[in-house]
């Protein structure tokens, strides 16, 4: 019964919101041109399809289901490692330290797509939702590659708006990690490993909305690296 009163309403009120936030970003996208927003709504697209798949896991043959969702662990794979590109636009990275903030990204989207596409699934079917998850004799490297690579991008996202925050008093972008920090860790805390997915959509959810306000209120002033690493304010 859970699936049908707190898994099924949270996601199509998680799309509802997704899809608001797309068309706003997209208002603000033609007002400042600025391409960090497509990639954030890229990012989004990538939440929806999740949550789509998972929703109509139930109407599609084994087959099928499998497929879709060997997707979304690749889309998994690319999209994560998005964060690190928010993280340098939040910082206005600038030279060599844009260049490797980038290079992480690329590299750590390969690894990820290579995961998704290599790793084992096992269809869980839990009465109303049927989706996949890793299967039970799936290497644990893989799964502990997967689980480290979110943890590190959004780790790196809460750094990057304690930054924000001391430099800028600007506290979205933190909010945006520690949320999806939070929410991700909820259910291995509590022992309560079956809510991870449903906790993690809050995570998501709270992630893209603080995201949002971050990039529609972010200023053009670069942050000088050197400055931040100095311990000098920034103007």
């Amino acid at each position: 019964m859970r699936e049908y009163f707190l898994d099924i309403p949270t996601i199509l009120i998680a799309a509802i919101i997704y899809i608001y936030i797309i068309k706003l970003s997209i208002d603000v996208f033609l007002l400042k041109k600025q391409l960090i927003l497509i990639l954030f709504i890229v990012q989004i697209l990538g939440l929806i399809y999740d949550g789509i798949v998972i929703l109509l896991g139930f109407s599609m043959s084994e087959s099928v289901l499998m497929f879709f969702n060997k997707f979304r662990f690749i889309f998994h794979g690319l999209l994560v490692p998005l964060l690190i590109i928010f993280c340098g636009n939040a910082l206005n990275l600038k030279g060599k330290f844009f260049y490797l903030n980038l290079l992480i990204n690329i590299i750590l989207s390969i690894f990820g797509i290579i995961l998704g596409i290599i790793c084992n699934l096992d269809i869980v079917d839990e009465n109303v939702l049927k989706r996949c998850n890793f299967s039970s004799d799936e290497k644990k490297f893989i799964k502990i590659s997967f689980i480290l690579m979110n943890i590190g991008c959004v780790i790196y996202m809460i750094v990057a708006g304690i930054i924000l925050y001391v430099k800028k008093k600007d506290y979205y972008f933190f909010l945006s990690g520690f949320f999806m920090l939070l929410f991700s860790a909820i259910g291995p805390a509590v022992g309560k490993s079956n809510l991870n997915y449903l906790l993690s959509m809050y995570g998501e959810v709270l992630m893209i909305i603080f995201l949002y306000f971050f990039f529609k209120n972010k200023t053009q002033e670069p942050i000088n690296i050197k400055q931040i690493e100095m311990g000098l304010d920034v103007d």
